[in-house]
């Protein structure tokens, strides 16, 4: 399996995030097309869906949009007590018990010019502020979350700091020059602040990421890869 995954509104700090087994064989081309001039490749990219999965929190959410009848300080605790009850049954049946998870609830209403408006709830009370009552939607959202992810503020760092040295060459297809012998990296030989331009190819056991002429890369500290274009 393969996956390319971008924001759909881009801005300049737009980063698409290529991952899977081919994912970053097409990610340069993706993000030219999507007017994306940066994409990150981590160094697991191969197996980053599963060791995603295998490392998220464990959650349950639920959205309920509240009925006329339900938009007063009643209405919202029968509700919120029913979802308190839908997640204290579904994170048992995770293997998550009473008391081991988070609870947060809100209230979101959408006015009629399509701009939310959120109000945090406390579970073990209920209110209805009265400004969303004539709102044309108003939900109450639960989520219940057991935490399991350590180490968020981490961040990887990448500073081009040398020429990367290829381990060979490939003969490859290119736009506007047909076939010519590009330089191939290992990434497991490549060091920190390693940097080099396109045309070429990055190789891992279970991956490949082809830079485009015009990008060049960068790895980082732990050998996640930086690919960066410049237009024109």
């Amino acid at each position: 399996a393969h996956e390319v995954h971008r924001f759909t509104r881009v801005s300049p700090e737009t980063v698409l995030l290529a991952f899977g087994g081919a994912g970053p064989l097409n990610a340069c081309g993706a993000a030219e097309q999507a007017g994306i001039d940066r994409v990150a490749v981590p160094a697991m990219a191969a197996v980053f869906s599963a060791y995603g999965i295998g490392t998220c929190d464990i959650s349950q959410r639920y959205a309920v949009a509240l009925a006329q009848a339900q938009r007063s300080a009643t209405g919202v605790a029968d509700v919120l007590a029913e979802l308190l009850l839908r997640a204290r049954r579904d994170m048992f049946a995770e293997g998550v018990q009473a008391g081991d998870y988070e609870v947060q609830a809100r209230l979101v209403g959408i006015d009629p010019d399509g701009n939310e408006q959120t109000v945090p709830l406390a579970t073990d009370a209920s209110a209805f502020p009265d400004f969303m009552a004539t709102l044309p939607v108003v939900e109450l959202e639960l989520a219940a979350v057991k935490r399991l992810r350590t180490g968020g503020t981490q961040a990887a760092k990448f500073e081009a700091r040398q020429t990367a040295k290829p381990t060979g060459t490939r003969n490859v297809l290119t736009r506007g020059h047909g076939r010519i012998d590009v330089p191939v990296y290992r990434l497991a030989d490549l060091q920190p602040g390693d940097t080099a331009q396109g045309p070429a190819i990055l190789e891992e056991d279970f991956f490949t990421c082809r830079v485009r002429e015009g990008w060049a890369f960068t790895i980082s500290a732990h050998h996640d890869i930086l690919l960066t274009h410049k237009k024109g």
